[in-house]
């Protein structure tokens, strides 16, 4: 993905918006119009702002904190359209309940306290 949107002119001179990805089984160069890109209000679980919304619909990445997984686990993820995919890719996962446990040493260690470990 380019991580923006650009601008490209039709043979009949016509300009649209287009999102620019590589489709990673052929190679090709995939333009997606930005128009035909409709945002979900939510994603697994977690309402975007229209700020984030906005960031997404310019080719940006969002960090989204607190999504639900098929495993109804917790996890934060990077999100960018994909156009080759024609979805949204995640990328940059995390589980909630790791990066909790890791906060919970950092506080430990910051007020003095031994991590026990093994």
């Amino acid at each position: 993905n380019m991580g923006k949107v650009i601008e490209l002119q039709d043979l009949s001179g016509k300009k649209d918006k287009y999102f620019i990805g590589v489709d990673s089984k052929t190679n090709e160069i995939i333009p997606l119009k930005q128009k035909n890109i409709n945002l979900s209000d939510k994603i697994k679980g977690v309402s975007l702002s229209d700020e984030q919304k906005q960031t997404l619909m310019n080719g940006g990445k969002v960090n989204l904190q607190g999504m639900t997984g098929k495993n109804d686990k917790k996890f934060s993820a990077t999100l960018q359209v994909d156009p080759a995919g024609r979805t949204i890719a995640f990328s940059d996962f995390k589980q909630a309940k790791k990066q909790q446990v890791k906060e919970e040493n950092t506080e430990t260690v910051k007020k003095g306290k031994g991590i026990k470990v093994g």
